[in-house]
């Protein structure tokens, strides 16, 4: 077996021995250890959030209800203490929806989303990066001074010019790959400390 697969097979098994539902809790799990992002009394908005992994590890954290709050397009099994929102983060019904939740601003955006993938590199990595800046975008409009920011990319060039632009945003502007992704994948994680406002 090669070493990539072994460790994928690793964090496989152990999402399943530790009940969670996909191998990417362990990516949020690293990235929280490094930078801090999640606290026990966060809200928290996690973006494209099926099947719901990272919200297993959140609502581990943050124990408090309507402190979390799930979207994604797909219907999400319920997970203690999270809200699960159906619907498009960039429509303004589903906006609208999550801040009847939150009240918004809230202490941290976080987001392991994808769009649907050709193959091609250089599309791959466009698709990618104008999901990133909406995602931003929406960042803007909830977080918090102070609050902070996770999203994923796939490194294929632009993602430098945008890290730069949002650099004016955060005090702390950061790069990430956990040990749980493989060295195949191309994805990576940028964060975003201590929102200016």
């Amino acid at each position: 077996m090669k070493q990539n697969e072994f460790k994928e097979d690793y964090y496989v098994k152990k999402s399943k021995i530790l009940g969670y539902r996909s191998r990417a809790a362990f990516k949020l799990i690293e990235i929280n250890k490094k930078f801090n992002i999640i606290k026990p009394n966060d809200t928290v908005i996690d973006l494209g959030s099926y099947p719901g992994s990272w919200c297993q590890v959140l609502a581990k954290t943050i124990l408090s209800k309507n402190k979390i709050v799930a979207v994604d397009l797909k219907k999400i099994e319920p997970i203690k203490n999270v809200v699960a929102i159906e619907g498009d983060f960039l429509s303004k019904d589903t906006e609208d929806r999550i801040i009847e939740v939150v009240k918004r601003p809230v202490d941290s955006i976080i987001s392991d989303m994808s769009p649907k993938f050709c193959g091609q590199k250089n599309i791959d990595h466009a698709n990618i990066m104008l999901l990133v800046e909406s995602t931003f975008r929406f960042a803007c409009r909830m977080l918090k001074k102070g609050g902070n920011f996770c999203v994923k990319i796939i490194s294929g060039g632009t993602e430098k010019k945008f890290s730069n632009y949002i650099r004016c945003f955060f005090n702390k502007v950061s790069y990430f790959k956990p040990k749980s992704s493989t060295k195949s994948s191309p994805e990576i994680y940028l964060i975003g400390l201590k929102y200016k406002g």
